[in-house]
């Protein structure tokens, strides 16, 4: 198993770095605060130069440019605090609607998908209010969701409702009038968070029963996989905010960072990050060429980055000062988003369950 990104992934990278600093956090909160539901100048760029295409398969109009390329590409997301649902919608989505052997709900909905016209979400079971309800005999869906990031923005989501031979994984079209957005009350200020209440919406069925919820599984592993990766670019940025601010400061005559408690501090971030990246990176290889891996590797590697970029962000924050809460500086905005990412997609109570169910059962079989 290769530990390690090819020339050929981190020019990838370079080229989607180059079109993210074309804009910035700021501008993308500015039109958020003008009632838009995501930084609508980026997505637009984004969509004209195929980059929101980048998880879909060539044959629904994608460049299907692979896992380890939607990973470096959602760790840039991260780092730039981009104010896009790329990694939910791009990344998350579109990988998994890519797994099932549904052509026609593909064919609706992938092209949207990659032209930027539609955006997608999974919806866990913790991310509903009131249980979902399937309609006996139709593929009609009802239910009420809690707040979720960036489904101010969302047309279309994927979800499992039920359990054993009874469970079913459905794809449900979220229309404008079942779609609540409340930014002003969100605690990430560039993913706009929205309510769905669902009354007998339609619903298309993708699996059914052991194989919905094996498929399911696929689908949150990789999505935990490329949240994972955006975490790491977000605790990158705010360490190294973190330390920029620490040379340009000066107290008493000397720079801040000459302290030795600030410098123990930036020394346990970068810690805490180099962990992190390389849980990620495992778990990227283990997309890339061992499946078997992937579901232990996707939730250390949400766990871990869970960790690091709460860890750097709220330092970062620590290290600013008072400075670092007003609009003086981002620190506080890698915060907000370092505490949103850390339950969603799933919480660290749900991923350590998973990953301890995981052990016990690799324990199991090898007894």
């Amino acid at each position: 198993m290769h530990l390690a990104f090819s020339a050929e992934i981190d020019a990838i990278r370079e080229e989607f770095r180059t079109v993210l600093a074309s804009s910035d956090a700021r501008s993308g909160l500015h039109q958020i605060e003008r009632g838009h539901e995501r930084d609508l100048e980026l997505w637009n760029r984004l969509a004209q130069t195929g980059w929101l295409a980048a998880g879909v398969g060539e044959n629904f109009g994608g460049s299907e440019l692979g896992d380890l390329a939607l990973c470096v590409l959602a760790e840039e997301c991260g780092r730039a605090l981009a104010a896009i649902p790329f990694s939910a919608s791009s990344c998350g989505f579109a990988s998994a609607l890519s797994l099932c052997d549904a052509p026609e709900a593909q064919a609706t909905w992938l092209p949207k998908i990659a032209e930027g016209s539609a955006t997608g979400l999974l919806l866990l079971t913790q991310d509903w209010q009131q249980a979902p309800r399937l309609s006996s005999g139709t593929a009609e869906l009802s239910g009420s969701t809690r707040p979720l990031l960036d489904a101010a923005s969302a047309n279309v989501a994927i979800t499992l409702v039920g359990e054993g031979n009874e469970a079913h994984l459905l794809l449900v079209e979220l229309p404008v009038a079942t779609r609540i957005g409340n930014p002003e009350t969100t605690l990430d200020l560039l993913h706009p968070a929205g309510t769905f209440t669902l009354a007998n919406a339609p619903a298309t069925s993708l699996a059914s029963g052991a194989q919905a919820q094996a498929l399911w599984q696929r689908m949150l592993d990789r999505f935990a996989i490329f949240t994972a990766f955006e975490q790491l670019g977000g605790a990158q940025a705010a360490l190294e905010m973190a330390r920029d601010y620490s040379r340009t400061r000066y107290a008493f005559g000397r720079a801040i960072g000459s302290f030795q408690a600030l410098k123990h501090s930036m020394a346990d971030m970068l810690a805490s990050l180099e962990v992190a990246r390389s849980n990620g990176y495992f778990a990227a290889a283990a997309l890339a060429s061992d499946e078997s891996r992937v579901a232990e590797a996707a939730a250390v590697a949400r766990i871990s980055a869970s960790d690091a970029f709460r860890l750097c962000a709220k330092q970062c924050l620590q290290i600013h000062g008072g400075i670092g809460v007003t609009w003086e500086s981002d620190a506080h905005l890698y915060y907000r988003r370092a505490q949103s990412l850390a339950n969603s997609p799933g919480s660290q109570v749900f991923w350590k369950e998973r990953l301890v169910s995981l052990l016990v059962r690799q324990h199991a079989c090898a007894a």
